[in-house]
């Protein structure tokens, strides 16, 4: 199984019919000052699946750390199973909601995306300082 798409938004859905919506994708927030706690985000990943996924459970796996490789949040993990047809290699849309994550310190953040131990997709996240206003 490969991680096809992976990002960072502002908000995700999945429809009736496993159609992926996914609004406000970003790689950069900004902030006065730190440590800043960034209320709700979504993390979209598109699995795709092959022969050898189907009637097995996958492991999924989601680390954050800061660019020094420290954790800033416990580990997301979840599992992933394939029933059906393995004639067709169907792709698994899986949509997490993150609230409440914490960023001690401006700088860069990665999000290592792991299926059944292997890193398959990695996404990093930039805190920045949030540029000063002159009044005019």
């Amino acid at each position: 199984m490969d991680v096809s798409l992976a990002a960072l938004a502002d908000y995700a859905l999945a429809d009736k019919a496993d159609r992926l919506s996914i609004i406000g994708i970003f790689d950069k927030i900004y902030a006065a000052s730190t440590p800043v706690v960034h209320r709700s985000a979504y993390l979209v990943m598109v699995l795709q699946s092959t022969r050898g996924d189907y009637n097995r459970d996958r492991d999924i796996r989601v680390e954050i750390t800061d660019q020094d490789g420290r954790p800033v949040a416990g580990p997301i993990d979840a599992t992933v199973r394939i029933d059906g047809n393995p004639e067709s290699a169907p792709a698994v849309n899986m949509i997490l909601h993150l609230e409440q994550l914490p960023f001690p310190a401006f700088g860069p953040y990665i999000f290592t995306i792991f299926v059944g131990g292997d890193v398959k997709k990695t996404i990093r996240l930039e805190l920045a300082r949030q540029p000063e206003t002159h009044p005019s």
